[in-house]
């Protein structure tokens, strides 16, 4: 019989002995999204995919929004381009989806991405979507 332990986080309950607990902030760059000013043609309709809340599924994969940004849109905020197999998870309304990317893209402020280059991060997207309540 395998021996474990009290993980220490209530809603997790006891773990393997041999494994540990890593809070997430330490495997990934936590990275905000941000949105052109809405009133400037210019930073709209451009070739640079952007998301809101609105636009991720309930599960899975993203690719595209329903509106693009410009270079110019981009470069007028404080969005970052999140390289594809990032996990987006929304923050606000709605609250508690969570998506990996297919490709290159920007989110606006409604979302928090969690980059972590040059890996497969199905087994986190799981863990998160597993603790959706938890996240909410």
């Amino acid at each position: 019989m395998r021996a474990i332990k009290d993980s220490g986080v209530e809603w997790i309950g006891k773990i393997p002995q041999e494994w540990s607990v890593v809070k997430i902030k330490h495997k990934f760059s936590l990275i905000s999204g941000s949105t052109p000013k809405s009133d400037n043609d210019i930073y709209w309709d451009g070739d640079i995919s952007w998301i809101t809340p609105t636009d991720m599924s309930d599960f899975w994969m993203i690719t595209k929004g329903k509106r693009n940004i410009s270079v110019e849109g981009y470069k007028s905020c404080g969005t970052t381009l999140i390289p594809k197999n990032s996990i987006v998870i929304s923050t606000r309304a709605p609250i508690g989806k969570i998506n990996i990317t297919q490709q290159t893209l920007c989110t606006n402020q409604g979302c928090k991405s969690l980059v972590k280059q040059n890996s497969d991060n199905k087994f986190y997207y799981y863990l998160l979507y597993s603790a959706q309540n938890e996240l909410i």
